[in-house]
Protein backbone atom coordinates (compact mmCIF):
# COMPACT_ATOMS: atom_id res chain seq x y z
CA UNK A 1 0.00 0.00 0.00
CA UNK A 2 1.10 3.52 -0.87
CA UNK A 3 2.00 6.12 1.76
CA UNK A 4 1.17 9.65 1.32
CA UNK A 5 2.20 12.29 3.50
CA UNK A 6 -1.13 14.12 4.82
CA UNK A 7 -2.06 17.58 6.98
CA UNK A 8 -5.14 17.65 9.03
CA UNK A 9 -6.43 20.96 9.55
CA UNK A 10 -8.66 22.22 12.19
CA UNK A 11 -11.62 24.12 10.43
CA UNK A 12 -11.99 27.22 12.92
CA UNK A 13 -9.50 30.00 13.03
CA UNK A 14 -7.05 28.13 10.48
CA UNK A 15 -9.27 28.14 7.24
CA UNK A 16 -12.13 30.28 8.29
CA UNK A 17 -12.51 33.04 10.79
CA UNK A 18 -13.58 31.67 14.43
CA UNK A 19 -16.96 33.38 14.83
CA UNK A 20 -18.16 31.09 17.09
CA UNK A 21 -20.93 28.40 16.78
CA UNK A 22 -22.14 28.40 12.86
CA UNK A 23 -25.47 27.16 12.57
CA UNK A 24 -25.91 29.20 9.27
CA UNK A 25 -23.76 28.83 5.57
CA UNK A 26 -23.65 32.51 5.21
CA UNK A 27 -21.87 33.02 8.73
CA UNK A 28 -19.14 31.34 7.30
CA UNK A 29 -16.17 33.37 6.84
CA UNK A 30 -12.72 32.41 4.57
CA UNK A 31 -9.51 34.38 5.06
CA UNK A 32 -8.19 35.69 1.91
CA UNK A 33 -5.39 33.26 1.92
CA UNK A 34 -7.75 30.10 2.07
CA UNK A 35 -8.22 28.32 -1.11
CA UNK A 36 -4.75 29.94 -2.37
CA UNK A 37 -3.13 27.90 0.48
CA UNK A 38 -5.22 24.85 0.21
CA UNK A 39 -4.10 24.57 -3.31
CA UNK A 40 -0.62 25.21 -2.50
CA UNK A 41 -0.76 22.66 0.12
CA UNK A 42 -2.65 20.01 -1.89
CA UNK A 43 0.05 19.26 -4.80
CA UNK A 44 2.48 18.26 -2.04
CA UNK A 45 -0.02 16.45 0.61
CA UNK A 46 -3.49 15.11 0.72
CA UNK A 47 -5.74 17.68 2.96
CA UNK A 48 -8.14 16.68 5.73
CA UNK A 49 -10.30 19.32 7.34
CA UNK A 50 -10.91 18.28 10.44
CA UNK A 51 -14.06 20.36 13.17
CA UNK A 52 -15.19 19.36 17.08
CA UNK A 53 -18.42 21.63 16.24
CA UNK A 54 -21.38 20.18 15.63
CA UNK A 55 -22.47 22.61 13.50
CA UNK A 56 -26.60 22.07 14.68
Amino acid sequence: MAKHPAIFLDRDGTIIVDNGHINILSNIEFYAYTFKELRNLQEHFLLFIITNQSGR
